[in-house]
């Protein structure tokens, strides 16, 4: 026992640093990610938006001298606006005006030019679909209704504009909120009319990063701390459950329980509503309905094991565990509603969610220690061991 309080004592010491260290100051060890500069963003901003303007101004001329095909060919062609080893991407969506029958709908906006090839053709009400599709739990979606405002703004106010929209980054495909340089353009060709909007963005903020924490923010210390000394004390009882002969076991659950809590700590996760974590809590509680079926399994791997009860001490290992798997589930089950705001909401559900994957982090050595027993049983191990010996000599 005396090994497992040292090795108890030593994880301690090494999560103390690792929190310390680490996960309170996690922002500030997390390089720069995508193609975008941030902070040469941030501080170059006039000198951005007076190179754009520039750009965007010469692409318009570029249309008088132009067939608008040439000219969407000609902007598939340069897509990407350089400043300083810095790349920007240039946009043109075509208008496409909604019709007598659906007047008071939104008209949409069919993507001509972009770096990515294969957004080319696709309206812009498809492109949020599939960009929204990324963000299940965040609030910080594409605004369908960004192309309409920029498109009216710059009718009414003429010239080149900015605006600052949510949007996502096309590398990283992260969150990010964006300042866009955008103006309107129109050509008559063909007896028609066809006009849009050709814009270039630069990225000012890192959406999920600026918003997002560790659960270790959220979670209650009192709670963490309980389940630590609960993983201790499981580990102790575990090793008395073998009748002190077996010491392996204790110490990888030890280990193991104790890797996983420290990684769930260091799990981030973004702004949330209230109603992705009802989402969120539903989810769990189905999932610790649907496990609901691993009882008649324990209760049969426990009854195979009684068999080597005079061999080994796997019944007895796998029918501790199995109780310590009911109480996490059964925690997990338990419900609270008095919540005052949506970080009470937030902490209860990680509560819930650590103790739900903890069981079946529980029900895996329930499992491995049923695989010891058929390996021995059947001999598969000792004919593995042989085999491999063979092998090497």
């Amino acid at each position: 026992m005396k090994y497992i309080i040292l090795c108890y004592i030593i994880i301690l010491v090494l999560q103390y640093f690792y929190v310390k260290y680490y996960i309170k100051n996690w922002m500030s060890n997390i390089k720069n990610i995508g193609k975008q500069d941030f902070i040469f963003n941030n501080n170059n901003k006039t000198t951005l938006i007076s190179k754009f303007n520039k750009v965007i101004e010469d692409r318009i001329k570029m249309l008088d001298d132009m067939t608008y095909v040439d000219w969407i060919d000609y902007n598939n062609k340069n897509p990407i606006i350089d400043y300083n080893g810095h790349k920007y991407d240039l946009v043109i969506y075509e208008y496409i005006k909604n019709g007598e029958i659906d007047f008071l709908s939104n008209s949409d906006y069919i993507m001509r030019a972009n770096n990515n090839p294969t957004l080319i053709g696709l309206s812009y009400s498809d492109i949020i679909k599939e960009q929204n599709y990324n963000f299940v739990f965040t609030i910080f979606n594409l605004n369908p209704n960004m192309l309409n405002n920029m498109y009216h703004t710059n009718n009414i106010k003429g010239g080149i504009n900015n605006a600052t929209y949510y949007g996502v980054d096309a590398e990283t495909h992260r969150s990010v909120k964006q300042e866009i340089i955008s103006t309107n353009f129109t050509k008559k060709e063909n007896n028609g009319i066809v006009d849009g909007i050709l814009f270039i963005s630069y990225n000012i903020l890192d959406i999920e990063l600026t918003y997002s924490n560790k659960y270790y923010d959220y979670i209650n210390p009192l709670f963490m701390v309980s389940m630590s000394i609960f993983i201790f004390i499981t580990s102790i009882l575990l090793y008395y459950s073998t009748n002190s002969i077996d010491l392996f076991k204790p110490l990888l659950f030890l280990f193991g329980s104790n890797a996983y809590m420290t990684y769930f700590m260091s799990t981030i996760e973004g702004i949330t509503t209230v109603e992705s974590e009802q989402n969120k809590v539903k989810d769990i509680n189905d999932g610790i309905l649907s496990i609901s079926f691993l009882v008649a399994v324990n209760l049969f791997i426990i009854e195979t094991l009684k068999k080597s009860q005079k061999k080994y001490s796997l019944h007895n290992e796998s029918a501790f565990l199995f109780c310590i798997s009911l109480i996490l589930l059964m925690l997990a089950l338990y419900k609270k509603t008095n919540y005052n705001k949506i970080d009470d909401i937030r902490e209860h559900r990680i509560e819930k969610q650590f103790m739900y994957n903890f069981s079946i982090f529980v029900n895996i050595f329930i499992l491995f220690n049923y695989l010891i027993y058929i390996g021995k049983e059947t001999n598969i191990i000792k004919m593995i061991v042989k085999n491999s010996m063979s092998i090497f000599n």
